[in-house]
């Protein structure tokens, strides 16, 4: 008794300390600095530009990125490439705005992207990044999650899948775009039913998560990272 007494404590400590983690997320203050007046965040027309960029992730980090300079053409598609730890992740971070360089500046149509509201940046952006979400929801609502407006539109979810080559593979499941994609939720007495839920391979995965960034229809960016 004495033991489970102990267990029960230690498991409410580990609880209420995910929940001040919980807690200290959700009562955050903006991370980014964010203008007073945002400047209205205009359709991309001439291009992308970066200037004597420079960032790192902390004073006591190396730099990641120094004095790059770069400029991306509207319809342009452009390929960087370099080793691991060259930057690649880190510059498609910086134009996504999750941070700020430490010098120089990034422009959009010859405006610095920190004049405007980070959020409306990157409702103009569409991204597959390296390290992508799998959700424990149906295949769907995977998609969807790229634009919530397209949860109950078939057809915008359907052609997003088609565009990343994933639509038969969906079709073929036992519940097709119904179907669970995961298999967290079900008891030991259906584990071998397939209706309860799919598990995909890594390669599907990666395809519901393109077609996540191509149900972003008419974004002036797309970013597929790796």
């Amino acid at each position: 008794g004495l033991s489970a007494v102990v267990s029960r404590y230690v498991g409410l400590h580990h609880q209420m300390l995910l929940f001040s983690h919980y807690l200290a997320v959700v009562t955050a203050p903006p991370d980014l600095p964010v203008p007073a007046r945002p400047r209205p965040m205009p359709e991309l027309r001439d291009g992308i530009e970066l200037r004597d960029v420079w960032f790192r992730y902390s004073d006591e980090h190396p730099w990641v990125l120094r004095g790059v300079n770069l400029r991306i053409r509207r319809g342009q598609a452009v390929a960087l490439v370099g080793l691991n730890g060259a930057g690649k992740s880190t510059l498609v971070k910086l134009l996504c705005r999750f941070y700020d360089p430490d010098r120089g500046a990034i422009y959009w149509d010859g405006v610095d992207i920190r004049e405007f509201d980070p959020a409306e940046l990157r409702a103009r952006i569409g991204a597959v990044f390296q390290d992508y979400v799998n959700y424990d929801l149906t295949a769907r609502e995977n998609i969807a999650v790229g634009d919530l407006s397209a949860l109950d539109d078939e057809d915008r979810v359907a052609r997003a899948a088609r565009l990343a080559g994933v639509h038969e593979t969906i079709q073929q499941l036992p519940q097709g775009y119904d179907t669970l994609l995961s298999r967290i939720f079900f008891s030991n007495a259906d584990k071998t039913d397939p209706t309860t839920g799919v598990a995909l391979s890594g390669g599907q995965w990666q395809r519901i998560a393109l077609a996540r960034a191509f149900l972003r229809e008419k974004r002036d960016l797309m970013i597929l990272d790796e």
